[in-house]
C-alpha cells in the first residue's frame, strides 16, 4: 500500500469562500496526517485590499503588494493555527495570478482545495473561475 505524503494545497484569500475552503483543508489535511499549504497568488489582476486593479489603471507599487501578500498569509496562518493548533502549515506567495500558481502547486500536492466566489455561471463566465481552471488542469 502506498501512501501520499504531499500536503493539501489550499488558495486563500480575503473572501469567505476562502475561508470556508480553509478549514476543509485543515480537516483533510488531519485526517490524512499532512501539513496544508496556503498558497496566494497575485498577478495581472492583482488584489490590494479588496480592490481589484485592472486594465489601465494604476498598479500599486510591487513591494506593496507583496507585503499585502505576506499580510494575508499572516492572517489566513494564524486562522488555521486557531482552527488546528496541532497542524503543520506551511504559505507561499506567487507573483503569478491564481490559476497557475495553483497549477503548480498541484504537482506536488495530495489536494488542492479552493473556495467559491459564488458569482454564478454569468459572473464566472465574466471574471474567469480559478475553481474551474484549476480543477480541469491539476495535476492532483
Amino acid at each position: 500500500m502506498t501512501t501520499n505524503h504531499s500536503p493539501v494545497v489550499v488558495g486563500v484569500d480575503d473572501s469567505p469562500g476562502a475561508d470556508a475552503a480553509l478549514g476543509w483543508a485543515l480537516a483533510e489535511a488531519r485526517s490524512r496526517g499532512v501539513s496544508a499549504r496556503l498558497v496566494y497568488g497575485f498577478g495581472r489582476d492583482l488584489t490590494y485590499g479588496s480592490m481589484m486593479i485592472y486594465g489601465n489603471l494604476p498598479v500599486p507599487e510591487l513591494p506593496h503588494v507583496k507585503a499585502v501578500a505576506r499580510r494575508l498569509l499572516a492572517a489566513a496562518a494564524t486562522r488555521a493555527q486557531k482552527l488546528a493548533p496541532d497542524g503543520v502549515v506551511t504559505t507561499h506567495a506567487y507573483d503569478d495570478d491564481a490559476v497557475p500558481a495553483l497549477l503548480e502547486e498541484s504537482e506536488h500536492a495530495s489536494t488542492v482545495v479552493l473556495g467559491s466566489r459564488r458569482l454564478g455561471a454569468i459572473g464566472s463566465a465574466i471574471l474567469g473561475s480559478v475553481g474551474a481552471a484549476v480543477s480541469a488542469r491539476a495535476a492532483c
